[in-house]
């Protein structure tokens, strides 16, 4: 960021939408012909964090909210997240040529893992001494989630 208003000028630091890690897996089993399972696993690390002094005019200039001094742009990361998805699938055989059933269930965060999405980022104005919400998680992705499906085709 580049703002000369706020003090800040040729800044550079970790970009925010950016895990420095991350790890995807997939597979699947096929039962039989007519029988699989698939699953999908992802983690990352935290992406990183602006600590900012929210509601405060820290230079005098009229715009608050600006870094707090003495730390380095996006310098703190929020948790990790991580999730494991699973599909089972069944084409059930019938009588006719071109009919096909396909019965399906799915379920994401199997393991409901709480994956925080955002944080608070207001260190304060001080550095060395920072809010006590700073860094509490404000917004999670959902939790478990499982869903059932049914196809018929003809």
């Amino acid at each position: 960021a580049n703002d000369p208003r706020a003090g800040i000028t040729g800044d550079y630091g970790p970009v925010p939408d950016v895990a420095p890690v991350r790890f995807v897996g997939t597979g699947w089993y096929n039962f039989t012909s007519t029988m699989q399972v698939s699953m999908n696993y992802q983690a990352q690390g935290g992406i990183a964090v602006n600590p900012v002094a929210a509601g405060v005019d820290i230079l005098g200039t009229g715009v608050t909210g600006t870094r707090t001094p003495g730390l380095a742009p996006y310098s703190f990361r929020a948790p990790e997240r991580n999730g494991f998805d699973a599909r089972f699938s069944w084409n059930v055989p019938l009588g006719g040529r071109n009919q096909k059933l396909r019965l399906s269930a799915e379920c994401y965060n199997i393991f409901n893992h709480a994956n925080v999405i955002a944080v608070n980022n207001n260190y304060g104005a001080v550095m060395g001494s920072p809010n006590a919400a700073f860094l509490t998680p404000t917004a999670y992705s959902p939790p478990r989630e499982v869903q059932l499906g049914l196809r018929y085709s003809f």
